[in-house]
């Protein structure tokens, strides 16, 4: 199956995301009956929660990409689509002066959309780790960060620095979208890059001190044959009211991963286990352009680890000199996502592929992208327990449902 789409924003529009965002009781959704000639949606600020007024709603063809109809919302945040077209599965785009959203294969006639609001403060945090356990030779500090699937970069991006060296203890300064009062975790490890324990606390935009030794525990992970893949890496993390800490350890640790003791102030927090391989381009030489990675979420205890499936194939995908993107959908997946991101990391347009039944959308043209927006893409494919189906989707679930996923980045 390809898909050829092309997107265009002017200014600064941005769609679908700039990089992680906090955690929002607005989920994008599409719920009620089928498409039979009418589509409400309603738009919100996926950060404030304040509805949009004036954001324009357009229906297009999935197949063709040629317009149905289109509206505004009105003062509060709704607009409602009426056509005889507006049947089967479709494509919505909602765009406001300063995002837009776009879904291929919306197929009933409620439709809630979250755009994005404005990009979170990134924070600048310095603090100290004390109490160190004997023999510390390298720290590194990791504070939580609100972390979503559907936006794969926003792994990428969580708060870990190194912790210099000072007195009884080490120094960091972290740079990311940290709250006040955030859990933070400095992992300690030996000369030899053996992880030997874990040092936590509190951290914000004043500063904190990390001051609870915790020691280390071992998880030992069965990972799947990694025919074609190499590079495999384990990353833990702890997480807590939605939000990750990620505590990331030597590639030499492969098959173990250390990770801290759930006493103490860590005593209602559980684990994440992230596992990231990547292709094979020649004889042993790892792609940097593709990834594949696996996930273990809400575990307390290394037995509750899983029995691993096989590795989700990553996206066959080019890019044109206009930026439309061609890409062969993975069969595995239940969700495919694109991504193009500007010189700055920022999220400048974004599409869901909600629909991958349907074939015959490479005339699909919702609008034009200035190709000098544009630094690269990132072409995605993801695999959840709660995919998008006869019932409707919610973006949330999705997201909370994913367990694998597999992402190429082209580069321009």
């Amino acid at each position: 199956m390809t898909w050829r789409t092309t997107l265009s924003c002017s200014g600064l529009l941005v769609l679908a995301a700039c990089g992680p965002a906090a955690p929002s009781e607005v989920e994008s959704s599409a719920r009620g009956a089928a498409l039979a000639g009418s589509l409400d949606v309603t738009v919100r600020d996926e950060v404030s929660g304040t509805t949009v007024a004036g954001a324009v709603v357009r229906a297009r063809s999935l197949t063709t990409g040629e317009s149905i109809t289109e509206a505004s919302t009105d003062a509060n945040g709704v607009a409602h689509l009426a056509s005889a077209s507006l049947a089967g599965s479709i494509t919505v785009e909602v765009a406001s002066p300063t995002s837009v959203q776009l879904f291929l294969g919306v197929r009933h006639d409620t439709l809630v959309v979250a755009l994005p609001g404005a990009a979170p403060t990134v924070t600048r945090v310095s603090g100290n780790a004390r109490a160190l356990p004997s023999g510390a030779a390298t720290v590194s500090v990791g504070a939580a960060s609100d972390v979503t699937l559907l936006r794969t970069a926003s792994l990428d991006a969580v708060a870990i620095a190194p912790c210099a060296t000072s007195g009884d203890g080490c120094t960091f300064e972290l740079l990311g979208h940290i709250e006040p009062g955030s859990l933070a975790a400095a992992t300690v490890s030996d000369a030899t890059d053996a992880v030997i324990g874990f040092v936590v606390g509190r951290v914000g935009p004043s500063g904190g001190t990390l001051e609870t030794s915790v020691a280390a525990e071992d998880f030992v992970m069965t990972l799947p044959a990694a025919s074609g893949l190499t590079g495999i890496v384990g990353v833990p993390g702890i997480a807590e009211d939605g939000a990750l800490v990620l505590l990331p350890q030597s590639s030499s640790s492969l098959g173990t991963l250390r990770v801290p003791a759930r006493v103490g102030d860590l005593a209602g927090a559980s684990y994440w286990v992230i596992v990231e391989g990547h292709p094979f381009t020649g004889a042993a030489t790892a792609d940097p352009n593709a990834r594949s990675v696996l996930f273990a979420r809400g575990v307390t205890t290394p037995t509750e680890l899983p029995a691993w499936g096989s590795w989700l194939v990553a996206p066959t995908a080019a890019i044109d000199v206009d930026t439309a993107v061609t890409f062969d959908a993975v069969p595995e997946a239940d969700v495919h996502a694109v991504d193009w991101i500007d010189a700055s990391g920022r999220v400048r347009a974004s599409a869901w592929l909600l629909d991958d039944t349907l074939i015959g959308v490479d005339a699909l043209l919702p609008s034009g992208l200035a190709s000098r927006d544009v630094a690269e893409v990132r072409v995605r494919a993801l695999d959840t327990t709660s995919p998008p189906g006869s019932e409707g989707f919610v973006a949330g679930a999705i997201d909370r449902g994913v367990i694998r996923f597999s992402e190429r980045i082209l580069r321009r």
